[in-house]
């Protein structure tokens, strides 16, 4: 008797070993697609940190270009320093507080978008690893229900680590912007916190502009598909040095009806560039001469939508959105709409922008019936280097607005919501 009872015994057990045979290639199955997501994630952030070390070298190339035709010993050897530093894979290493600062100004914002990208990675990584433990507990609940007891505790313990990893990631200090060393007495602006200028408290489309500064210049756009009063503010800031700190923008935006798109213009080197707004999306454009895109949505190159973009678009009509649109000197930028990151752009070279329309040329849209030209008293037709502005597309029905609109020569921070 009990000689038959192990043989049933062993044949259980073999029975078993090949049903959960298959129940765990099943678990597997998934750990494998998980696996490979985190790895393209990998793949994506390596390939980030390459593009920042790269542009932070040509930085430093720059600045030791300058350095050297001022003939600053001091601000070369320096250079020559850091960028011994980033040779290795770490990246920048030391602290702020030992370097020059020109280069502890080059270092903060590269400190800065080190931290953005960790924590971007941290947030995806935590989707990622929701979504794995929502599918190993769907098993585990699968099993129990069909009395597969092995495989469910299989599944258990696949969903563990998980679980345990969430955990750690979500109780880690959140680092939206980094805090930099504290910098050498009298520190250049760019390592500070940019401040904004309220420039405009009313932008209107078919309406008018009411401005808060005199640095800036309202004007009004040309007629475009069939609908006319498109309005637009210019504002002027200094042009007379080479130190770049980036741009941005932040007002409340209300859209509806028939509007055309609204157009944020960002310095970008010695000319501009446009990040376009529209119903449906977001935009980029480096046109030189404006007619070239009109009132256009822009092009998609240059453009990476963001997890949070489904969220915000399509923009509902009547509703007002809070928008903060920044670019740095290198073309690169963000857009949140509502406190989320919707996009990110990367603008090429610029030329100056021109909003001349010479007699008998058009831009795309164009409406033949009415004079195509730019009006404003003291508006110029070749932006200078360092302007900035701002244009709500025309429209026949509806609203296109954007108030209590600022403006920050510089990098400023996103408020936390």
């Amino acid at each position: 008797m009990v000689r038959q009872l192990v043989v049933l015994s062993l044949l259980i057990a073999l029975f078993a070993g090949r049903a959960s045979g298959g129940e765990h290639a099943a678990i597997e199955a998934i750990k494998e697609e998980h696996e490979s997501a985190i790895a393209k994630l990998g793949q994506e952030r390596e390939e980030r940190i390459v593009e920042l070390k790269s542009g932070y070298e040509a930085a430093l190339a720059k600045a030791a270009k300058e350095a050297l035709a001022r003939g600053d010993l001091d601000e070369v050897l320096a250079i020559e320093e850091e960028r011994k530093n980033i040779a290795e894979p770490s990246l920048a290493k030391g602290k702020t507080s030992e370097l020059t600062k020109g280069v502890a100004a080059l270092r903060s914002k590269l400190d800065v978008a080190l931290v953005r990208l960790l924590e971007s990675g941290r947030a995806r990584e935590i989707k990622l690893l929701e979504a794995y433990a929502a599918k190993l507990q769907e098993v585990q609940d699968d099993y129990v229900k069909a009395r597969k007891i092995e495989a469910a505790l299989a599944a258990r313990s696949a969903r563990t680590p998980v679980i345990e990893r969430l955990k750690k990631l979500k109780s880690a200090a959140p680092q939206l912007v980094k805090k930099p060393d504290p910098p050498t007495p009298d520190p250049p602006r760019r390592s500070g916190k940019p401040e904004f200028e309220r420039v405009a408290s009313k932008v209107q489309a078919k309406r008018g502009v009411d401005t808060a500064s005199s640095k800036v210049v309202a004007f009004e756009g040309p007629t475009g598909d069939g609908r006319r009063g498109a309005k637009g503010i210019l504002v002027t800031t200094k042009s007379d040095s080479d130190d770049d700190i980036g741009s941005t923008w932040t007002f409340i935006y209300t859209r509806g009806g028939s509007a055309r798109g609204l157009q944020i213009i960002h310095p970008r080197g010695r000319g501009q560039a446009i990040v376009h707004i529209n119903r449906n999306g977001v935009g980029l454009s480096t046109p030189g001469e404006w007619r070239r895109v009109g009132y256009g949505g822009g092009s998609s190159e240059g453009v990476r939508e963001k997890d949070s973009f489904g969220e915000v678009f399509p923009l509902k009509d009547n509703q007002e959105y809070t928008v903060l649109s920044r670019m740095s000197e290198n073309g690169s930028g963000e857009l949140f709409i509502d406190g989320k990151l919707v996009a990110t752009v990367r603008a090429k070279s610029a030329k100056p922008l021109s909003l001349e329309i010479a007699e008998g040329q058009k831009f795309p849209g164009a409406s033949g019936w009415d004079k195509l030209a730019f009006k404003g008293e003291g508006l110029p037709l070749e932006w200078a280097k360092g302007s900035a502005g701002i244009l709500l597309g025309p429209l026949d029905s509806g609203i296109h607005l954007c108030r209590e609109v600022k403006f920050c020569h510089g990098l400023a921070e996103v408020p936390t919501q």
